[in-house]
């Protein structure tokens, strides 16, 4: 299974688009009060994306918006110039809704260090759960659309 494999043994990495340490502590364990909905969507294809290894290490744990607002040295190795050629490799919208809800999946505070990474498990912050959870579901569907028309699933239907 690709998933078993060392990372060493494969050119590719599994990337939380929103990253884990929100929804974890620095040793790992889960954090408390984070809805079951956003831990089940989180650990989705929505918020998942096969990425090259040496391009997933070195932008390490930045917020959806950071992530996607600079494209790095490694990251131009694979033609990826813009950060719109980076968004539309990770099937996320550029200047889409899409876009502005993973934007607003992590609050300017939280990106900055003023408040807590463990934001998601407090209810003052319901509209950055929201945002990222319509971002998530919104890339899933994204992605199974491509899959059924590129595979013309639809014609396959009597």
């Amino acid at each position: 299974m690709p998933d078993q494999v060392e990372d060493k043994n494969r050119p590719w990495d599994y990337d939380h688009i929103h990253p884990e340490r929100y929804l974890t502590t620095e040793t790992g364990r889960s954090r408390h009060n984070i809805p079951q909905i956003i831990r089940d969507w989180h650990r989705s294809i929505g918020n998942l994306r096969a990425w090259p290894l040496e391009a997933n290490r070195s932008d390490g744990d930045l917020s959806p918006k950071t992530k996607f607002s600079k494209v790095s040295d490694r990251e131009r190795r694979y033609h990826m110039t813009t950060s719109q050629d980076e968004c539309n490799a990770s099937f996320v919208g550029y200047e889409e809704d899409d876009w502005d809800d993973w934007c607003a999946s992590v609050p300017e505070e939280v990106e900055a260090g003023e408040q807590p990474v463990q934001y998601l498990a407090y209810a003052d912050y319901g509209v950055a759960r929201q945002a990222l959870v319509r971002a998530i579901t919104t890339r899933f569907c994204k992605l199974y659309r491509h899959w059924y028309e590129e595979l013309k699933i639809g014609d396959l239907m009597p």
